[in-house]
């Protein structure tokens, strides 16, 4: 007998999932369920604002009852990894460069640092 997969409707898993594939990503069963490479670079450049504008909504309108995490807190909380995501991706935009010129050093360094911070 297989056992039944999915995830459970209103779950932190669906929702992220049901987020990422409004913006054209999805965690991968190949990678244990995470993000691959070309999904994690298209969060991290070209849909953080929108991924995460997603995720605060359906966090707050689907979190549990007993939940102690304030509208706030949840936007809070996304909005630090919003910001370490927009980070990494400068950082993988920078190491991609073939030959980057010193003033692209001091920015991907520059971003290390940030992203080190959040």
């Amino acid at each position: 007998m297989r056992k039944s997969r999915g995830k459970t409707e209103g779950s932190i898993a669906y929702l992220m999932d049901a987020s990422l594939k409004k913006v054209g990503s999805k965690m991968q069963a190949w990678h244990g369920g995470e993000l691959n490479g070309v999904s994690a670079r298209n969060v991290m450049e070209e849909s953080s604002e929108e991924f995460f504008n997603l995720l605060e909504k359906d966090f707050d309108a689907n979190k549990h009852a007993d939940c102690k995490l304030t509208k706030q807190d949840i936007s809070e909380m996304l909005n630090n990894y919003k910001l370490m995501y927009t980070e990494l991706g400068s950082c993988f935009s920078y190491l991609r460069q073939i030959l980057p010129s010193e003033e692209d050093l001091v920015k991907l360094k520059d971003s290390i640092e940030n992203a080190r911070k959040l």
